[in-house]
């Protein structure tokens, strides 16, 4: 049987709990193939760094043993991060943090994906490969792209009145293929520019009361068409002038 990514779970988009800002967006699977061009791989994930990572891979697993490797952008080898057998036996080389197989029942679910907790620099290609039984020419493989896509507001919640809030997302991977897009708190697409470093920034001029509450940071990946779109939600407040050391202060008589 061939390795293959699982079939996405639910229609639709999902949004995440508020998270404090200047930190990466929460974790989201995007299941199902993206390509772009120059792209090798079978599916692509978008982590936080610091969160629970899951990377998909499913194969019946027999009595044959399951390497995950990985390879940083950049590098053109791949370095062991987990072995496993029927027996549940594991051993591997370049260590993530919490790293395990997802499914405790790997063995006999024929779910070998790879699940442990994402660094900035733990984004790149992770390889899911499954020995080869007898009669088979090769070993069945499976390309995943880990990308980590931070994001900051500057300046940093509370926004002071009448300022500019500059929105910034950002992805780990140069070619990654999709779109990534900034929503108001009423869900009104914001302009965006495409920096030269290839973030993606949205401004609200004139910061007031109006414009607080969650705004969205949407990542559309590029493929066929139905493919869901995967939402991240940042609260942005406005500065209480009241607190400001500047504008309360007591004068004598």
């Amino acid at each position: 049987m061939d390795v293959h990514c699982p079939a996405p779970s639910g229609p639709g988009p999902s949004i995440l709990a508020s998270l404090p800002l200047a930190v990466a967006c929460a974790l989201l699977l995007l299941s199902g193939p993206v390509a772009g061009k120059g792209s090798d791989w079978d599916d692509s994930v978008v982590g936080q760094a610091g969160a629970p990572v899951t990377l998909p891979c499913s194969a019946q697993l027999g009595n044959r043993t399951v390497h995950w490797h990985w390879q940083p952008a950049g590098w053109d080898s791949w370095s062991l991060v987990l072995s496993a057998n029927h027996k549940q036996e594991f051993w591997g080389g370049a260590r993530k943090l919490e790293q395990r197989l997802a499914d405790p029942s790997f063995p006999s679910s024929g779910d070998l994906s790879l699940a442990f907790r994402a660094r900035q620099q733990d984004s790149g290609q992770y390889l899911c490969e499954v020995d080869t039984k007898e009669g088979e020419m090769k070993p069945k493989r499976h390309i995943v792209l880990l990308v980590i896509l931070t994001v900051s507001v500057g300046p940093p919640s509370p926004v002071p009145a009448g300022g500019t809030a500059r929105l910034l997302a950002r992805v780990s991977a140069e070619d990654w293929r999709g779109g990534v897009s900034w929503f108001s708190p009423q869900g009104v697409p914001l302009p965006r520019e495409t920096l030269p470093s290839g973030g993606v920034l949205s401004k609200v001029p004139r910061f007031g009361p109006a414009d607080q509450g969650n705004y969205t940071c949407q990542v559309l990946p590029q493929g066929p068409c139905g493919r869901p779109r995967f939402l991240f939600s940042h609260a942005v407040v406005l500065r209480d002038s009241t607190q400001d050391p500047f504008t309360n202060v007591s004068h004598g008589e």
